[in-house]
């Protein structure tokens, strides 16, 4: 109890005020910032400083809301009933993240301090500058004064709600200052929001008196001070005020990732049905907006198209595009002009294509059959093609035909190679009348002379087909 301490107490107020003193004398000859009161600052305020003295990139904002106080809890603690006292560390019931770091516990003070360190002092015996390294670092100054708890004012504190929107409370309910019973006291409660790591200090009553107040944020090192100007190390009233503090938040872009799925031939080309999904991921904040983020498939071949997924969340947009070219259709492989049946006077002009519409043929042995049907030989003739495309498809095929003699298709190859007339209608006449034997005699017979040599064997070869 302070009764048993109150002198040690009253001299580390002293300390404190010169300490003040001293930190706003610094200011005014330029080695430090000190904040000045302002007078009453209440929810309708248009000046809201962000900061007081602060380096690198803004931690929170600091904006007026409408109070808006909730029920108060009904868990206290012993120590809370005491004076300048703290709780130690006990359980939040969710991880808060407080300037950069997680926490899973809280350690209140009787004095209107709220921190994050097991060791952290009870703020004894009025609101101090922030910031400032001292006893009282990692800490949320709901109303750092001199107060002490009696029976008409205590300390609570709980949590409400249900994840994973859950909030702490403390509720600084009717606290009086020192001295105890006092008829001046505050009514003062903080909110701790699970998830979204926002603060919020809803004042329904802090009073005129003599004493020094403090509200804001600090950081671990004392370095980082955030708080509505006019309130540190000042004496100020509040009636119905509430100040949140919300985290700087997501400071980079979401992640997009594409996933593809098919079978994938040569050169990046796909040679079956593409399926496309995106993922779209931010630890740090909610996804606000998508565009062109939906499943796709692909069924039909295509050249390279481009498929864009756009993401933005609080820490900006992220767009991320890939190339989809599908080509699941073997190339074409064809021969035409082909009779199918010759015989051997006549000509065979067989034309063989290739081709492919997507990806563009990548090899092809495909060849034109030309040729008079004699030099083919009597019987069946086969011919294959094949053609691969850059996709890595490919098609076979094979083309055949029949030749065959007949007196009258040899008798037209004799005109054409004999050009004495009387010899040329005396082969004919033999192989009309079937005389094989004599016209293969004959043929013999005028071998270099009226007949050419390898055309007179050509004749008497295809005459043993008849």
């Amino acid at each position: 109890m302070r009764s048993h301490y109150s002198r040690h107490n009253m001299l580390r107020s002293v300390i404190r005020r010169s300490a003040t003193v001293l930190f706003c004398a610094l200011a005014a000859l330029g080695f430090m910032r000190c904040a000045e009161p302002v007078g009453p600052i209440t929810s309708g305020a248009s000046e809201m400083m962000p900061r007081f003295f602060h380096t690198g990139e803004a931690d929170y904002t600091v904006s007026a809301i409408p109070f808006s106080a909730d029920p108060t809890p009904t868990t206290t603690n012993a120590d809370l009933k005491e004076d300048d006292w703290t709780t130690g560390l006990i359980p939040i019931g969710f991880d808060f993240e407080f300037f950069g770091t997680s926490y899973s516990s809280i350690n209140i003070s009787t004095n209107g301090v709220v921190g994050f360190d097991a060791s952290m002092g009870d703020g004894c015996c009025e609101g101090g500058p922030i910031p400032a390294n001292d006893a009282v670092n990692n800490m949320i100054a709901v109303l750092w004064s001199d107060l002490t708890p009696d029976a008409t004012g205590q300390i609570w504190f709980g949590m409400s709600g249900t994840a994973p929107n859950r909030r702490f409370i403390v509720h600084y309910k009717n606290v009086s200052f020192w001295p105890r019973n006092e008829a001046d006291r505050i009514d003062v409660q903080l909110k701790l929001f699970e998830g979204t790591n926002v603060i919020e200090i809803h004042s329904l009553t802090v009073p005129v008196d003599g004493h020094v107040h403090t509200q804001g944020i600090e950081n671990a090192t004392g370095t980082d001070a955030y708080f509505v100007p006019g309130r540190v190390a000042a004496s100020f009233v509040l009636s119905n005020d509430a100040v949140r503090f919300t985290p700087a938040g997501d400071k980079t872009p979401p992640v997009v990732a594409a996933e593809l799925t098919g079978d994938v031939g040569n050169d990046g080309w796909f040679t079956s049905n593409v399926g496309l999904s995106w993922t779209v991921t931010d630890d740090e904040s909610p996804i606000s907006a998508t565009s062109g983020c939906g499943p796709v498939t692909v069924t039909t071949d295509q050249q390279a198209t481009t498929y864009t997924c756009s993401a933005t969340s609080g820490g900006g947009t992220t767009t991320e595009s890939v190339s989809i070219k599908r080509d699941a259709t073997n190339p074409i492989v064809a021969f035409s002009g082909n009779a199918g049946a010759y015989t051997v006077d006549q000509f065979v002009a067989i034309t063989c294509d290739a081709s492919d519409a997507t990806s563009g043929l990548a090899s092809s042995d495909c060849e034109d059959v030309s040729g008079d049907a004699y030099t083919f030989g009597l019987g069946s003739s086969s011919f294959s093609a094949s053609a691969t495309d850059k996709a890595g498809n490919s098609s076979a095929i094979t083309a055949s035909f029949v030749v065959s003699v007949t007196p009258g298709s040899l008798c037209n190859l004799v005109r054409r190679w004999v050009s004495q007339k009387g010899i040329a209608n005396s082969l004919c006449r033999q192989l009309a009348g079937g005389a094989y034997d004599a016209f293969r005699n004959q043929v013999r017979s005028q071998s270099g002379k009226q007949i050419p040599a390898d055309k007179a064997e050509i004749l008497i070869q295809l005459s043993h087909g008849l």
